[in-house]
């Protein structure tokens, strides 16, 4: 079994002195690293590239999922850090996502896109994998003494912060959290047949949730502050894996 690790803002050295290469896809390229978890292969991925200054709306998805799988990954735990849509769910909470919805508006968030792929429809029913997500609850628990929350994610193209009426908008249609990441991810692995499960660091309040505008250097070092939670769980995650898929998520992809 090989995992992959997608690293996200603030998060970047969450395994330290590896050695990152430029994987080369049919996509474009990405920045990768191999490191092991107590025997299993982890293949380490920066999602913001080698110097984690790419801006989400011009990450290269494609080729950062199509990496993981020219790299034999089966499964994917992602980190991302998300602003809070609720009063309730306070930074520095830490959650599992369950469910998404997309407001996305720039692509290619598909593979299937040209007439040689066919008209495909891929199922979303469950949109993270129940085992990667049942494995980072429970990895959880062990490390924070607690169950985390499960979250809804909004998925938005960025770069900038949302709108206080957007922020409301966004809560009203059900979600709990928003970034600017997590939803191209999904899908991605999920067409590619790739087990994907999200472990949301909550670094902020969204706009108008509070007076205090938004910057970006503090979501990052509220995101290091957990650093060393946010790795016991992803260790422990990756030792409770299953060794062999039983969920249903390939059954849902074309590939």
């Amino acid at each position: 079994m090989r995992v992959g690790l997608i690293v996200g803002t603030g998060m970047g050295d969450l395994f330290p002195g590896l050695q990152w290469s430029t994987h080369r896809t049919e996509y474009g390229t990405a920045c990768v690293a191999l490191t092991a978890v107590d025997g299993t292969e982890i293949i380490v991925l920066r999602r913001h590239g080698l110097e984690m200054r790419t801006p989400p709306h011009l990450i290269n998805y494609r080729a950062n999922i199509q990496a993981l799988r020219d790299n034999d990954a089966t499964r994917a735990v992602s980190t991302a850090a998300v602003g809070s849509l609720r009063l309730q769910t306070a930074p520095g909470t830490l959650a599992i996502v369950e469910d998404f919805i997309d407001c996305t508006r720039s692509g290619p968030i598909t593979i299937f896109d040209s007439p040689t792929t066919g008209l495909v429809h891929t199922d979303f029913s469950r949109p993270f994998c129940p085992e990667v997500s049942e494995a980072l609850s429970r990895a959880a628990s062990k490390v924070c003494k607690k169950r985390l929350p499960k979250v809804v994610y909004v998925g938005v193209d960025g770069p900038r912060y949302e709108s206080p009426a957007e922020v409301r908008m966004y809560a009203k249609f059900g979600g709990d959290v928003v970034g600017m990441t997590v939803v191209r991810e999904a899908i991605l692995a999920r067409e590619m047949g790739i087990c994907y499960g999200c472990l949301a660091i909550v670094a902020n309040y969204a706009s108008g949730l509070c007076d205090k505008p938004l910057r970006h250097e503090e979501v990052t070092q509220l995101t290091r502050a957990r650093e060393n939670d946010i790795r016991a769980i992803i260790c422990e995650t990756i030792r409770r894996l299953p060794r062999t898929n039983q969920c249903t998520c390939k059954d849902g992809s074309c590939c």
